[in-house]
């Protein structure tokens, strides 16, 4: 879960790869335990453990996109439902409000770090090295996700939109959205996926740097160290590719096409599956 590593390993990622996967054993085990503590209080003692309630599960359904996902091995009682969330006809049109925002520039890109890592709690010197990378692009609208309204650090800088929320999924949908920077949550790394946006990635930590390398393998994605905003010139560099650089276009056009054209709708797969156990 934590890995840093892709599916191209030489013999130390291998041995990193290892260590990390039986930290993670003993980690979430460790915190299953605690779980099954609580719930035999109210259920009683008998009940059974997580150790016994997974083995013994007909089926196990995961966020996963197999087209575009890692090659691993797997059981057959695990179904991957990918994408399930990503409900292209359900999209919302933007509002007037965002739309005009996207009609300022010839390009736009989003910025938004998730719910749990703030952009407003992030450090000054990261803050303003984002601002400098900003005025290197002055034909791009950036919209940052930004949790607080003292945005005085960015004054000056006029194609950058401060909004403490955004409708993500409409925006990434919106063919005037060039590129978006995010942390590398599943949640977004679908959506950037099914909706066909180049991403720069900067991971924070949990599964957050292997989803970013799945996009990245697909040449449809950059990704960036956190202490890269820290280094100019990797910063700007990254943000020169993406916007620039066609090639991340097409790649992520290619993935949209492929993840949107799967054989079956992960939906249906729930279904069917949930009623075959049933039977």
């Amino acid at each position: 879960m934590n890995s840093q590593v892709t599916d191209q390993m030489g013999f130390s990622d291998r041995l990193e790869n290892y260590d990390m996967f039986n930290l993670m054993l003993e980690t979430f085990g460790k915190m299953f335990d605690d779980e099954t503590k609580v719930y035999q209080k109210y259920l009683g003692a008998e009940f059974p453990t997580w150790r016994e309630l997974v083995p013994d599960a007909s089926l196990h359904f995961i966020n996963s996109i197999p087209s575009i996902d890692f090659p691993r091995p797997s059981l057959q009682k695990t179904i991957a439902i990918g994408g399930i969330s990503v409900d292209i006809e359900k999209i919302d049109e933007l509002d007037s409000g965002f739309s005009k925002i996207l009609e300022k520039r010839p390009k736009s890109m989003l910025i938004s770090f998730g719910t749990l890592a703030k952009s407003s709690d992030m450090p000054m010197d990261f803050k303003r090295n984002l601002l400098e990378v900003m005025r290197a692009e002055p034909n791009c609208t950036f919209i940052w996700k930004y949790e607080s309204d003292d945005v005085d650090f960015a004054r000056g800088v006029e194609n950058v939109e401060f909004v403490r929320w955004a409708p993500q999924t409409a925006l990434l949908k919106d063919s005037r959205m060039t590129a978006f920077l995010a942390h590398g949550g599943l949640g977004s790394t679908n959506e950037a996926a099914f909706l066909g946006k180049p991403t720069i990635m900067i991971p924070i930590f949990a599964d957050q740097s292997r989803n970013s390398n799945m996009l990245a393998r697909h040449g449809m994605s950059i990704v960036l160290h956190k202490s890269d905003i820290g280094n100019i010139p990797t910063f700007r560099n990254a943000f020169k590719e993406i916007l620039h650089n066609e090639k991340y276009r097409l790649n992520a056009e290619k993935v949209s096409e492929m993840v949107r054209n799967q054989p079956l709708n992960p939906k249906e797969v729930v279904v069917k599956y949930v009623e075959f156990v049933g039977k």
